[in-house]
C-alpha cells in the first residue's frame, strides 16, 4: 500500500493543497499534527501517532513471516524500514525493526542451539556461493556461468552435512568477492542486465517449439545484443518474427515504466516512495548474480507494472494538456 501525504496530487494539473471544508487555513488538522497538547503541558499521542505505531508493528511482523517462507530475501527489511523512517519518523521505523528481530530470533536461536548455526537459513550462504561466487568463478577460469556452478556445486555436495555445506558456502563465498570486489561489482553491473532481455524464448517453449542455442547470455555479454540474438535463432528467423511481439510489449512495458518514475517524482511527497521502489528493483536484480536470466525478472514485475501504470496516465494527461495550448486543440475534460 501506497501512502499519499495529504500535499500530494496524483497527476499533473491537480491542487496541491487539502482542507476540510469550513476549516480555518490557520487551523491545523489531524493529518498535520502527530501530537496533542493537554492542561499539563505534557504532550499525548494523537490516535493517528498510535495508528502509525500500530501499522509499523504490523508490517514487521508480516516482513518477518515473510522471511520465514522466503529466507534469501532477509535484507529487503532495511528498504521497508527506511520508507517508514522518511515518512513516519524513527520510532515507527524503529519499531518495525524491533518487531522484525523479535519475530525471527526464536528461529536464530533454535538453529544455534540445535545446529551451531547462528543464522535465520543456510539458503542466503548457498545462494551467494552458487549464484554470486560462481559468476567470479566463471570468469576467473574462462567457462560459461553453467559449468562454473556445477563445479562448485559438486564440491558443496562433497561436504559432510546441510550445517556444514551452509558454511562452507558462506566462508568461500565471501573469500572469492573479497579477493576481487571490484571485479565483482564489476561483473554485476555487466549481467544484471540480461534479467531486462524479453522473455522470447521461454514463451516459445510454452507452445513446444524448442529454438536457440546454448551459451546465448554469455554471447550477449560478451559481444552485444545483435551477435546474441544472431546465436540463439541460428537462422531460424521465422521464430525470431513470431516472437517479435513479446519483445515488443517488453519495450513498450519499459517505456511506460520509465514515464512513470519521472512523473513520480515530480510529484510533491512522492519522492521517497519512489526510491524505495526503485531500491527494491536493484536489490532483487542484483540478489541473483550471475544467474541472470529473464525469468529472475519476476520479483520486480510489480515494482515495473507500478511505474508502468502511472507512466500511461501520467503520459495521457500530459499529452491532453499540450494539446489544450495548440490553437484550436483539446478542449475536453482531464
Amino acid at each position: 500500500m501506497l501512502v499519499v501525504p495529504a500535499s500530494a496530487g496524483f497527476l499533473p494539473g491537480e491542487s496541491h493543497t487539502s482542507m476540510a471544508a469550513g476549516q480555518s487555513p490557520d487551523t491545523p488538522n489531524k493529518r498535520q499534527i502527530g501530537v496533542l497538547p493537554v492542561k499539563n503541558g505534557s504532550m499525548q499521542l494523537s490516535h493517528t501517532r498510535w495508528r502509525q505505531l500500530v501499522a509499523a508493528a504490523s508490517a514487521g511482523v508480516l516482513l518477518a513471516a515473510m522471511t520465514y517462507v522466503r529466507a534469501v530475501a532477509l535484507p529487503f527489511v532495511v528498504l521497508p524500514a527506511g520508507l517508514v523512517w522518511w515518512r513516519y519518523g524513527w520510532r515507527s521505523a524503529g519499531l518495525l525493526a524491533v518487531t522484525f528481530v523479535l519475530c525471527v530470533a526464536p528461529w536464530v536461536l533454535r538453529n544455534a542451539a540445535l545446529t551451531d548455526y547462528p543464522h535465520f537459513s543456510s539458503a542466503g550462504a548457498i545462494v551467494l556461493y552458487r549464484y554470486n561466487a560462481a559468476m567470479l568463478y566463471a570468469d576467473k577460469h574462462d567457462m560459461s556461468f553453467v559449468k562454473a556452478q556445477k563445479i562448485l556445486t559438486q564440491k558443496l555436495k562433497a561436504q559432510e552435512d546441510q550445517v556444514v555445506r551452509a558454511k562452507y558456502a558462506g566462508r568461500e563465498a565471501r573469500r572469492m568477492i573479497f579477493d576481487a570486489p571490484f571485479r565483482y561489482l564489476w561483473l554485476h553491473a555487466r549481467t544484471v542486465p540480461t534479467n531486462l532481455l524479453p522473455a522470447a524464448g521461454d514463451l516459445l517453449q510454452m507452445f513446444g517449439v524448442e529454438v536457440g542455442q546454448s551459451g546465448t547470455l554469455r554471447v550477449i555479454r560478451q559481444q552485444g545484443i545483435f551477435a546474441g540474438v544472431k546465436h540463439y535463432f541460428a537462422g531460424n528467423w521465422t521464430w525470431f518474427w513470431a516472437a517479435l511481439p513479446a519483445v515488443g510489449i517488453t519495450g513498450l512495458l519499459y517505456v511506460f515504466a520509465a514515464a512513470g518514475v519521472w512523473g513520480s517524482f515530480r510529484q510533491q511527497g512522492f519522492q521517497g516512495v519512489t526510491i524505495f521502489l526503485l531500491l527494491t528493483f536493484v536489490y532483487f536484480l542484483f540478489v541473483s548474480g550471475g544467474a541472470a536470466h529473464p525469468r529472475f525478472r519476476v520479483p520486480v514485475m510489480p515494482v515495473l507494472s507500478i511505474f508502468a501504470g502511472y507512466g500511461a496516465v501520467y503520459l495521457w494527461v500530459m499529452a491532453k494538456q499540450l494539446m489544450r495550448r495548440w490553437p484550436g486543440g483539446y478542449r475536453g475534460k482531464t
